[in-house]
């Protein structure tokens, strides 16, 4: 089956379309928390604040350092990011829903000196090379076509640098019935998801070296779950907010969650070479 990879236009007005009901029922996280255990009662704040940190740890950053976040969402993760590290974060997103919303809470926060967010297409950005030491990816690469904007995000990377994404990847389908990669894709503009190891080929053609690939599925794995019950506990005010359009809109937006195969969760870590010279 071809591959229906959505465009940039069609995932801006996607994100414009369901964004304001998931933060309502989410968090201006917009991602998946990281639970650590069947036992664990963390909140949906704490859980996504949780992978924020994780991911943080990963990017090796520091006072003054500069981190393009691609895909960034409501800017909640940007944000936690300049608190805890002293870096200078750019955000780009493709719906204009997020990046005005982004930088009334970024003035309200009082972070706009260290913080910013551009509408940009993170298959053709406008930035020079080699101009951020970091690069996130977090959980938004699977509406893109992976080796494009892979190569864009090493195109921008300083030699060194390290690059982190988050992806969903593709296990084993859950059951005779269940929809093809490609046609869930098709439903919730994504593209069609990989399996961890396809990353070694996908990175290939970029200087970038793989330094981890980490599984965390058995973490990630309670977020539709609590999803499922934060709808269900602010379902009377969604619907009075939204009429006929809030299951269509909720729908939407947890799709990439339910049960056409079964997802996996990954993260990615990544450096490019140095330079010689």
């Amino acid at each position: 089956m071809t591959q229906n990879i959505p465009s940039a236009d069609e995932i801006g007005d996607f994100y414009d379309l369901v964004g304001p009901a998931l933060r309502d029922v989410w968090d201006d996280n917009c991602h998946f928390g990281y639970w650590l255990d069947d036992d664990d009662e963390s909140s949906v704040e704490e859980a996504t604040d949780r992978f924020t940190d994780i991911l943080i740890d990963k990017l090796d950053l520091g006072e003054g350092s500069r981190l393009l976040d691609v895909g960034c969402g409501f800017g909640k993760p940007a944000m936690r990011i300049a608190r805890t590290t002293g870096a200078v974060v750019v955000g780009v997103t493709i719906s204009k829903h997020q990046v005005t919303e982004a930088t009334r809470r970024v003035e309200e926060s009082g972070l706009s000196e260290q913080v910013s967010f551009q509408l940009e297409n993170a298959m053709k950005m406008p930035f020079p090379d080699a101009s951020f030491d970091a690069v996130l990816a977090f959980e938004s690469i699977i509406h893109m076509d992976r080796p494009t904007a892979l190569a864009e995000m090493a195109r921008v990377l300083k030699p060194g640098g390290r690059l982190v994404i988050t992806d969903m990847i593709e296990r084993a389908p859950k059951g005779t019935e269940a929809k093809s990669v490609a046609e869930l894709a098709f439903e919730v503009e994504v593209d069609p998801l990989p399996r961890a190891e396809d990353y070694h080929d996908l990175l290939s053609g970029t200087d970038i070296t793989i330094e981890e690939l980490l599984d965390v599925t058995e973490h990630t794995k309670y977020t539709p779950q609590r999803l499922g019950t934060q709808f269900s506990r602010i379902r009377e005010e969604v619907e009075s907010r939204y009429g006929d359009q809030a299951d269509d809109l909720m729908k939407r937006a947890v799709a990439p969650l339910s049960g056409a195969i079964e997802i996996g969760y990954l993260v990615v870590v990544g450096r490019r070479a140095a330079s010689t010279a």
